[in-house]
């Protein structure tokens, strides 16, 4: 590709001059050089100025790799190959967007290790990304994936427990009762308050509604934190209305980066971040991702995979590998520990017996209901 932008383009180490198809391979072409068959017989540049990202999430059974080419060619085809025991073989192909970017996601990487080839067009030589694997990109930081029958000590802890004015909720506390384990996940619920002295305990801490609940909230806080990286969990919301689940960043100097929140069927899923108090985006309605997608109640049925990834520059959210909400707002140079909660506010109440109506068959809610994780982990940069 001509004109790389102050790019180092060099050539691969050999000169491909074989047809995998006939096996016509010349002897100075070793196996471990070899490549598919739509990228033999010519000459392979490695574009320094070019990237490929590896994602290290695994998207329900799908990868995220992401090639991004330092001359975009919009429409050019480009291969993602692994490297094997025999060469590089052909993992998928897709065509570069207008700034020469790409993604791939019938693979998770795993350990492999990748490259994306550009093909040759208009005269233009074969040009490929430098090699690159998840490990040499990301170290697995944190990592927790619920199959005991207990929080994991020096991982997890409980949060704010038996507090009924913890951040505005006065109607409701965590409890550790509300923490439960099946199926290889952590179940976080939320169920009414039946006992005198806590429903006691909520009027004197300000409670002004009818309703008393227990939530459930547990936290990385004084055990683990990350400054930058990536965050993921495998979640399965409720569908109920009137409380809303989450997985969480929070910082000790009123900065938070919001991964996922699910306010139920019908009401749907933000992802937001706070700096300094100010939520962005500060349009309410601008909060809100995947607001189709969440509109099929079948979908509230399954698992799906949310993730962040974050630095001090912008952050990025994705829904099974999906980017679902892109925010380009300086974050603060500071620690956070991951919390996991399924809370139920004050101002949220009204929506138990008068929910929102943005979907087909909403109906009251009745509780208890669970939010299920099947796991947390975190990667940070390598």
């Amino acid at each position: 590709m001509a004109g790389v932008r102050g790019a180092v383009r060099r050539l691969a180490p050999v000169l491909v001059t074989c047809v995998l198809a006939t096996s016509a391979c010349t002897a100075d072409a070793p196996p471990s050089q070899s490549a598919s068959a739509s990228v033999t017989a010519e000459q392979i540049l490695v574009d320094d100025a070019a990237l490929l990202q590896v994602s290290p999430v695994d998207y329900e059974g799908a990868g995220l790799l992401v090639a991004t080419f330092s001359d975009a060619a919009k429409g050019r085809t480009v291969e993602l190959q692994r490297r094997t025991a025999e060469g590089w073989e052909k993992v998928e192909s897709g065509k570069q967007d207008a700034n020469g970017t790409v993604e791939f996601r019938k693979t998770v990487p795993g350990a492999d290790t990748f490259r994306a080839v550009a093909q040759a067009a208009d005269g233009e030589p074969a040009t490929a990304t430098a090699e690159a694997s998840a490990a040499q990109q990301w170290t697995e930081a944190f990592t927790s994936e619920f199959e005991d029958d207990a929080l994991k000590p020096g991982a997890w802890g409980h949060r704010s427990l038996d507090i009924f004015d913890a951040f505005g909720r006065h109607c409701a506390a965590p409890h550790a009762e509300s923490v439960g384990f099946a199926d290889g996940a952590v179940q976080l619920a939320v169920t009414e308050e039946k006992e005198s002295a806590q429903v006691a305990k909520a009027k004197a801490a300000g409670c002004k509604e009818r309703r008393v609940f227990k939530n459930a909230m547990i936290s990385t806080e004084g055990l683990f934190k990350v400054k930058a990286g990536t965050l993921a969990a495998r979640i399965k919301f409720a569908e109920g209305q009137g409380m809303h689940g989450a997985v969480w960043l929070q910082s000790y100097d009123k900065s938070e980066i919001d991964m996922i929140e699910s306010y139920g069927y019908g009401v749907g899923l933000t992802s937001v971040i706070h700096v300094d108090g100010q939520r962005y985006p500060t349009d309410g309605g601008d909060t809100y991702v995947i607001a189709d997608t969440v509109t099929d109640r079948d979908w509230w049925s399954k698992y799906h995979t949310y993730s962040v990834e974050w630095d001090n520059e912008s952050v990025v959210f994705r829904v099974d590998g999906k980017v679902s909400k892109r925010i380009a707002h300086a974050t603060p140079d500071t620690e956070y520990f991951i919390v996991a909660s399924m809370l139920s506010s004050d101002w949220e109440q009204k929506r138990f017996k008068n929910p929102v109506d943005n979907a087909e068959g909403v109906t009251p809610t009745t509780l208890p209901q669970t939010m299920s994780v099947d796991w947390i982990k975190v990667w940070t940069p390598a």
